[in-house]
């Protein structure tokens, strides 16, 4: 079974703001998280820490 914890569930930031995600994943076996964004995976870039 997986557990998965995602927060916020809902926010809207405005333009320029940092934005914070937190997800935390439990079971077995150890899952992979993936960040999307309209339905592409998110990447390490100068704008964006994973």
């Amino acid at each position: 079974s997986i557990k998965v914890d995602i927060y916020p569930i809902n926010r809207i930031y405005q333009l320029g703001f940092t934005a914070k995600l937190q997800c935390r994943a439990t079971g077995y076996p150890l899952p992979r998280i993936t960040w999307m964004r309209n339905n592409l995976p998110l990447v390490n870039t100068t704008r964006i820490k994973l």
